[in-house]
């Protein structure tokens, strides 16, 4: 859970490394009959700022398919995650 900016900032270089490494790779997932949030490119985000309002990006492993979503709601609180996705849930 992402309850502060120095986490969420954390989460930023935790996926950029996994990006980096190939441990991780974007998704084109997005689940349906959720309005899309049009984010930056994720390689552009700065991880000191300053953020939009809403993040929402999916990553997920290249060799299992496992789905994550680093999604922060900065707008009113500094409220996300960093987490895996079942997209059956959704």
């Amino acid at each position: 859970q992402i309850l502060s900016i120095d986490q969420l900032k954390k989460a930023i270089r935790v996926v950029r490394a996994n990006l980096n490494d190939g441990t991780l790779a974007h998704s084109a997932y997005w689940p349906k009959g959720i309005l899309k949030v049009e984010s930056e490119p994720f390689e552009s985000l700065d991880e000191q700022g300053p953020y939009g309002d809403d993040i929402q990006y999916y990553f997920e492993c290249p060799k299992c398919k496992q789905l994550y979503s680093l999604s922060c709601e900065l707008y009113h609180c500094c409220g996300g995650e960093w987490a895996p996705v079942n997209p059956s849930t959704l």
